[in-house]
């Protein structure tokens, strides 16, 4: 079965699991791409996405349209993956006109921010409100358009976690066409230099960009508070862009660690008791899986796609976005009682079998063969196959 993808770029978290598809579907997926790298990643410090295959197309401006027109007409019979609604505007227009011309599509999307805060960078509190009021009508529109042109043959759509599914239903998307997945990653072997059995401090590592968004203000303020007695928490902060906003005074226990390659991740992740995502707004979370593939659990708001890992497995604490209070009540009952810990990171190493490429690919090959050609039942989610055991 030919599978064609597309979309503004691809990264090293998607690739992993669409070349295991490729080799389910027995036929090289075609990679149709705006640009070639995520410039963004790059200055945030992320290494040039390796492909694994040289079948990939990059679409030039001046013929943007006529080459997408001619892929689309030699590959009538193809499924084509879209990732995202609005990854590039352009490729909004040629995913309905491919929509109108009846085409198999299937589109990838993660959930878009209700909170007024910047994704990539901070921005002004203008900006970032009319955001959020423009997603609100903007996405009311998309399935009624989609709807329209396709004639009653909607498009399957995989919604980047649970959350992202109910916002697609609170916009009007029907839940037969909804297939959640997610973002899944190899494990890789690493050296454990340090023992990761709980110790009287409870060891913490924040990793992610110094902005807003990612809630580090909530997790210091959280760490402020439980060691406001004496230190039991200790957070070891990772990340790109600049510190000193968030360090506006010295936190006993709190260190800034500068950045490192995504690469790295596991080895480092691996030595910590537990990692923390606070953010406000997060479409999926790849560093919950390295996390969890290390038998690491994860303390994470819910406004995290990958919260659906937690909820089932157990492998970590889910609590209110912004809610500093609950969060401390969090990190002190991890720190007064180790056995809580230890009872979550062997949860985190039972999931770490299950979360693979392979399982993922899998999911998404069911999901064609059900949706479009009628075989099998619908498949279950890969976090609902752990929950089945």
């Amino acid at each position: 079965m030919k599978i064609i993808y597309w979309g503004r770029y691809t990264t090293f978290y998607q690739l992993q699991t669409l070349e295991r598809l490729e080799k389910i579907a027995g036929e090289s997926i075609l990679y149709i791409l705006v640009d070639i790298e995520n410039k963004i990643r790059m200055n945030q410090g992320w290494q040039a996405t390796q492909m694994y295959t040289n079948e990939i197309i990059n679409l030039k401006p001046k013929v943007f349209w006529k080459q997408a027109n001619q892929i689309l007409s030699q590959n009538p019979n193809a499924v084509h993956l879209f990732f995202g609604f609005w990854s590039d505007k352009r490729l909004y227009l040629i995913l309905l006109y491919a929509l109108f011309k009846k085409h198999k599509l299937m589109i990838m999307h993660e959930a878009y921010s209700t909170r007024p805060v910047g994704y990539w960078k901070d921005e002004s509190p203008f900006i970032s409100w009319a955001k959020v009021f423009m997603r609100r009508i903007s996405y009311k529109l998309v399935w009624p358009t989609m709807k329209v042109l396709s004639r009653e043959k909607p498009p399957c759509i995989l919604p980047i976690s649970v959350h992202t599914q109910e916002q697609l239903l609170a916009d009007g998307f029907d839940i037969n066409t909804l297939f959640p997945t997610g973002y899944f990653i190899e494990k890789k072997e690493v050296q454990r230099n340090q023992s990761t059995e709980p110790t009287d401090t409870l060891r913490l590592i924040f990793s992610g960009s110094l902005i807003k968004r990612k809630g580090l203000d909530i997790a210091m303020r959280s760490i402020e508070k439980a060691n406001r007695n004496n230190t039991k928490v200790q957070l070891d902060v990772y990340g790109s862009g600049d510190f000193i906003p968030f360090g506006y005074k010295k936190i006993p226990g709190i260190t800034y660690k500068g950045r490192y390659a995504p690469e790295e991740a596991q080895s480092i992740m691996c030595h910590y008791d537990a990692l923390i995502v606070p953010s406000r707004h997060e479409g999926w979370g790849v560093v919950v899986n390295e996390a969890l593939l290390q038998g690491v659990p994860v303390i994470v708001s819910d406004q995290v796609g990958a919260k659906c890992l937690i909820e089932k497995s157990g492998a970590g604490i889910i609590y209110p976005s912004d809610d500093h209070n609950a969060l401390t009540d969090i990190l002190e009952t991890l720190s007064n009682e180790p056995e809580k810990l230890i009872d979550l990171q062997d949860k985190a190493s039972i999931i770490a079998k299950l979360i693979t490429p392979e399982a993922n690919a899998k999911y998404i090959m069911d999901t064609i063969l059900f949706y479009f050609l009628r075989q099998g039942n619908k498949p279950l989610p890969v976090w609902e196959q752990q929950a089945k055991g």
